[in-house]
């Protein structure tokens, strides 16, 4: 288990995680028929009050926040050990569009983390803030969180996660992303696809720098991924220290308002 696992795992063994998720998990399986818990939109079998909406809304919220931290592994692991199969060849897909789609889809994800902080961050507070209107200034300027110290993580959150900001926006608006190096695999790639078809003698040697500019590339990629999601992740448990007394309380308050 590297660095970044072992990160995650803090967050997943966090206090606020193990509270949040288990009281969501069993209040929504009180009031949801176990034959439709799996289901995406759920019906109740009453309608959940103050108490209980709460707790499946943070529940609900932080399991989508985790899921898009291991996601952000996942696409390290997928970048180190998938290749084209048969059929992927077939259709001319080489290892560089694989190594390009993996990144793409790793930047694409860090910057949904943070619309994902805010959104918990909302729901835990219960700000009452729409999605759509639930910008950094409308979470951190808040005054329910002023004398906290949200705003100031809500800050190193967001300036770590600006690293890749402008690249998620060339790739989602632009064009596909693009290096040196990965051009230069591509261009090998290419390369290796020419000389098969005509059994050129050069098929081997273009193989084989093929293979050990991408396994660099890939090496290269993996440890500044992995660097990047340890800081996020030992960042967020920063932030779970902060958001797990205000859940607490919340959740207490409502419980003893709903009389139980």
């Amino acid at each position: 288990m590297n660095q970044s696992q072992i990160a995650f795992q803090r967050l997943t063994s966090h206090q606020l995680t193990k509270s949040a998720l288990k009281k969501g998990f069993d209040i929504q399986s009180k009031l949801v028929d176990v034959k439709n818990i799996t289901m995406v939109d759920v019906s109740f079998s009453r309608e959940p009050d103050e108490y209980e909406l709460y707790v499946i809304k943070v529940g609900h919220t932080l399991s989508h926040l985790l899921l898009n931290c291991e996601q952000l592994i996942q696409c390290i692991l997928f970048l180190s050990i998938f290749s084209p199969t048969k059929k992927m060849k077939e259709h001319g897909i080489t290892q560089s569009h694989i190594l390009q789609y993996n990144i793409e889809n790793y930047l694409i994800r860090t910057q949904s983390i943070y619309d994902r902080i805010l959104n918990l961050i909302n729901i835990v507070f219960r700000l009452g803030i729409s999605p759509r209107k639930c910008t950094d200034k409308a979470v951190s300027k808040n005054i329910d969180l002023k004398e906290t110290d949200i705003p100031s993580k809500l800050q190193k959150l967001n300036n770590l996660l600006t690293k890749y900001k402008l690249e998620r926006n060339v790739i989602v608006h632009h064009k596909s992303y693009q290096e040196d190096e990965l051009r230069k695999i591509e261009m090998y790639h290419l390369l290796i696809s020419k000389n098969d078809q005509i059994k050129s003698p050069d098929y081997k040697f273009f193989q084989i720098i093929a293979k050990d500019l991408t396994q660099e590339f890939i090496t290269r990629k993996s440890e500044e991924f992995e660097q990047f999601n340890e800081t996020l992740f030992v960042e967020l448990a920063l932030l779970f220290d902060s958001l797990e007394p205000i859940y607490h309380n919340r959740q207490n308050s409502l419980y003893l308002k709903c009389g139980y």
